[in-house]
């Protein structure tokens, strides 16, 4: 089965979903270092352009991640995603987790769910159709912040 959106969309959601994963780790990864860097900065230096200040180490990590432009983009990245994905029933979560976070074949996937490869497909196609009513607006912003 084909699916009606444009194949550049498509593109764009799937990649949206391969990357969730790595973008959640990420997130963790950054977090981890701001908070290192932050509690280490408590027994002297400069770190993120704080010197020894009246403030607390969490207001200092607080205020490090809310100036991190890498960090905000992805945890907005990440809540658009969560969003849409809450919209997806059961199946579809696990044909989401099989197919995209696990890199299970296709036709695994129909086995897992006890479905036709075909309607695998289906399944396919009408998740990303789910998707894109609710990831399009931030493909859209994506796209014209660029110009």
């Amino acid at each position: 089965m084909i699916s009606a959106l444009p194949k550049e969309l498509v593109y764009s959601l799937e990649w949206t979903l391969l990357e969730y994963p790595k973008k959640a780790d990420e997130l963790d990864l950054i977090d981890e270092y701001i908070e290192k860097c932050c509690r280490a900065s408590s027994w002297g230096g400069d770190v993120f352009g704080f010197s020894q200040c009246s403030s607390s180490i969490e207001e200092r990590i607080l205020e490090v991640k809310e100036r991190d432009t890498r960090r905000q983009w992805l945890v907005g990245f990440l809540a658009r995603v969560d969003t849409a994905l809450s919209k997806l029933d059961e199946n579809e979560i696990t044909f989401v987790n099989c197919y995209y976070w696990e890199s299970i074949p296709m036709d695994d996937v129909a086995l897992i769910l006890s479905i036709s490869s075909r309607s695998s497909y289906r399944m396919k196609d009408k998740i990303l159709t789910k998707l894109s009513k609710i990831l399009l607006p931030g493909f859209l912003y994506n796209i014209l912040a660029l110009d």
